[in-house]
């Protein structure tokens, strides 16, 4: 999560997983962090750790730039935060 850009970080925490359906196709959905696939509760607890330790990450890294007075945006990185923990 830490290693894309934010910009794709939020829309792949902000998309809907599909639901399945009986009968219909397996639709295909861009899914690059595999947050839809996470079925049993091991790949649940490591997908709960990953989003926790990058939204962490993210607020030091946004604590050090906010502090070091320099022109870095702060609502970006506090949505990808809220993004992270909200999901």
């Amino acid at each position: 999560l830490t290693r894309m850009l934010q910009n794709d970080g939020i829309q792949s925490l902000f998309v809907q997983c599909p639901t399945p359906t009986k009968g219909a196709a397996k639709q295909i959905v861009h899914d690059p962090v595999g947050l839809c696939g996470a079925d049993d509760g091991l790949a649940l607890w490591a997908l709960m750790k990953l989003l926790l330790g990058a939204a962490a990450l993210r607020f030091l890294q946004a604590t050090v730039t906010f502090g070091a007075l320099v022109p870095a945006g702060i609502f970006v990185p506090s949505l990808y935060m809220g993004a992270c923990v909200g999901r």
